[in-house]
């Protein structure tokens, strides 16, 4: 199994005739583009094919005037599926639905959304995400369980910012998550929000430790499974999830070497994680 590491244009405000090859220059496989914030797409597309970049097409159905039931939730994933095809995409991240749901209704949005994802022939995971079902572990595991097709995008630092801990008692929770899960958003949570300063900072290293660790669960499942690659996306983002200093609102450290370093930080991880794997073989 090999990675592949994805750069998310969240935050990125080099235009991307030049943004791009500078990620490719810097090992990226891959972007991670927001469709229904994204104008360019064709421009984008073309780009990306020059650059010999994949695209994970994010599909976000909670945004300003989407009502809030599973039908619309259900018709803005499919809308935005239909804008993402020029840019042919290995995967649809989805963002979708809403963590006020009742039980009833986020089966109801599920049970569509795996039914449409069904006669797609890209992979489509659901993220888990505050503001939606898969907000916290536990509410996701019940929805895992109704719905054992599911494929997720594992995004734990909203979990540890949820709960306001680092999970230690919810191992078999995230376990279970790991089993379903195809892509990572490697962004290192904390108790108060879900997005350290500065993932390298000793004042996170526990932080970065518990994460890592959950990382490799997945890859794990992911290995098992027989999947021959494994997609990861650094998703830091700019402000107001990037700190910022009071009155000048400048942003607390460089977002760009933040997603820099924890791309190549877990490159290494990942190759250390896989000949550890090995040598017990």
């Amino acid at each position: 199994m090999e990675l592949k590491r994805i750069r998310s244009l969240w935050g990125v405000e080099t235009p991307l005739v030049r943004a791009l090859p500078d990620f490719k220059t810097n090992g990226y496989q891959g972007i991670e583009v927001a469709v229904v914030f994204t104008p360019e797409l064709k421009q984008l597309a073309t780009l990306a094919r020059e650059h010999e970049l994949e695209v994970v097409a994010q599909i976000l159905t909670t945004f300003p005037g989407t009502p809030r039931t599973p039908r619309a939730h259900l018709q803005a994933f499919k809308d935005q599926v239909k804008m993402a095809l020029p840019l042919n995409p290995i995967l649809f991240n989805v963002q979708g639905g809403c963590d006020s749901w009742s039980e009833l209704e986020q089966d109801q949005f599920y049970d569509d959304a795996l039914k449409f994802a069904a006669t797609l022939d890209v992979p489509v995971a659901f993220e888990t995400h505050r503001g939606q079902p898969t907000f916290t572990p536990w509410t996701t595991a019940r929805i895992l369980q109704t719905f054992p097709d599911l494929r997720l995008t594992c995004d734990l630092s909203h979990w540890v910012n949820v709960c306001e801990r680092l999970l230690e008692d919810q191992e078999d929770n995230i376990r279970l998550a790991a089993q379903h899960c195809i892509h990572i958003h490697a962004r290192v949570g904390h108790e108060e929000g879900p997005q350290v300063t500065d993932p390298s900072a000793p004042e996170f290293a526990a932080h970065l430790a518990a994460h890592e660790q959950w990382w490799e669960w997945m890859w794990e499942a992911q290995k098992e499974r027989g999947q021959t690659f494994t997609t990861l996306t650094p998703e830091f983002g700019p402000p107001p999830y990037q700190h910022t200093l009071p009155v000048s609102q400048q942003p607390v450290g460089n977002l760009d070497a933040v997603c820099n370093w924890m791309a190549e930080r877990q490159l290494l991880h990942f190759q250390q994680w896989k000949a550890s794997i090995e040598n017990l073989q």
